[in-house]
């Protein structure tokens, strides 16, 4: 079973992947600029899904063991609300890099 923190990395993973495979289509296509898009698209996707993860994981770290507490704390609500966020940041550092390796390569 997949939690929603899992999901919610998987996606900020992804968005990295598709903010530079856009990239790659806004420049043009073609099979190199795709498999620049890619492997760029892999590494920030990457990065991103580990700066999420370790965030998450300072803040799990934290919390009681026991989970009898009646209300959530404020620290879990806001992890998870950056769990949502990060994905739009994630995509526009995969665009904005890719696009600009690519244009630095054309000329």
């Amino acid at each position: 079973m997949v939690s929603l923190w899992d999901m919610m990395s998987l996606i900020a993973w992804a968005a990295g992947m598709g903010g530079a495979l856009a990239a790659a289509r806004l420049e043009g296509g073609g099979v190199t600029r795709y498999g620049l898009g890619t492997s760029i698209g892999f590494g920030l996707g990457g990065l991103a899904l580990m700066a999420l993860r370790r965030a998450g994981e300072a803040v799990f770290r934290t919390l009681p063991r026991d989970g009898a507490s009646e209300k959530a704390p404020l620290r879990l609500k806001l992890i998870y609300l950056v769990s949502f966020v990060w994905p739009l940041p994630s995509t526009m550092l995969g665009l904005w890099v890719t696009q600009g390796l690519l244009r630095f390569m054309d000329t």
